[in-house]
């Protein structure tokens, strides 16, 4: 039996209500705030233990990994943020961040020719078309009162049909009409609907590694022949600044990396992510 995805915003709260994992959150959307994740954070903080899925027409002070800017296009991108509980388990178990870049690939495929190569994961959370950033996850713990192990707010932000004025040397992209399938059109109360109904899915699958890495190296699969420049935290106020050729991830998420020396290295965490070529 196929899925009906609600093409409006009026229809979205009875499909979120009926998808699995969702039945007990909160929709609401607004026409801005400063940041979905920011306002999430700020009612778990004020002892807000309610579950909560929030969409922005716009947002005044968008942010991604390490507190960067994350702009915007007004009422043109889909700008949203959900709280989730995680069980103890599950918290050890195959990173979030990439779970929900699969989610976002497999909801975006339906939007896009049947050829998707353009469309791809860069790791560890953009969305990327072509060479240019889509779009991004910011994932961020909070702390509840609630029985689960461990709650996060999960951040997705997306370039749908405009594509901002950065100040920066990193290109944007959307969802520009000359790649998604002449049938389609874009709808974002579609795409939003398609994503948390992906997460539900995957979400059940965290256990499952070898599936998850598997599925997020095909994904990925123009990231394998990208040279980087990879900036690491370091001991010490200085960073460390290296290139290397992306060649995995491991079943705990960590990027796994070929440099200079053809020594292999593991990559936790980055500060920056540069594609040289």
């Amino acid at each position: 039996m196929s899925t009906f995805f609600p093409f409006e915003w009026d229809e979205v709260q009875k499909f979120v209500s009926a998808t699995t994992g969702f039945n007990d959150h909160i929709f609401e959307k607004v026409e801005e705030t400063d940041s979905t994740n920011s306002e999430l954070l700020r009612r778990a903080s004020s002892g807000d233990i309610r579950k909560y899925i929030l969409v922005a027409d716009h947002q005044s002070e968008g942010r991604g990994q390490f507190d960067r800017k994350w702009f915007d296009v007004p009422k043109k991108s889909l700008l949203m943020s959900y709280t989730w509980d995680f069980t103890e388990e599950q918290s050890k178990m195959f990173p979030a961040t990439l779970i929900a870049g699969i989610a976002v690939s497999y909801s975006l495929a339906a939007f896009v020719h049947a050829d998707i190569g353009d469309l791809w994961l860069k790791w560890p959370n953009d969305i990327m078309f072509q060479d240019r950033k889509l779009g991004g996850i910011l994932i961020e713990s909070i702390q509840t009162n609630r029985s689960s192990a461990s709650t996060a707010i999960i951040g997705i932000g997306l370039n749908i049909s405009d594509i901002p004025e950065i100040p920066e040397k990193e290109e944007a992209s959307s969802l520009l009409p000359q790649i998604v399938t002449e049938a389609s059109g874009i709808s974002v109360p579609e795409i939003f609907c398609r994503i948390i109904y992906h997460w539900s899915i995957l979400s059940k699958l965290f256990k499952h590694k070898a599936i998850l890495v598997k599925k997020w190296e095909e994904l990925a699969a123009p990231f394998w022949k990208k040279e980087l420049e990879i900036t690491a935290p370091a001991v010490g106020n200085n960073d460390e600044v290296f290139s290397a050729i992306p060649i995995g991830i491991t079943e705990d998420g960590a990027l796994k990396v070929r440099l200079a020396n053809d020594s292999e290295r593991l990559i936790i965490s980055s500060k920056k992510i540069r594609i040289i070529r």
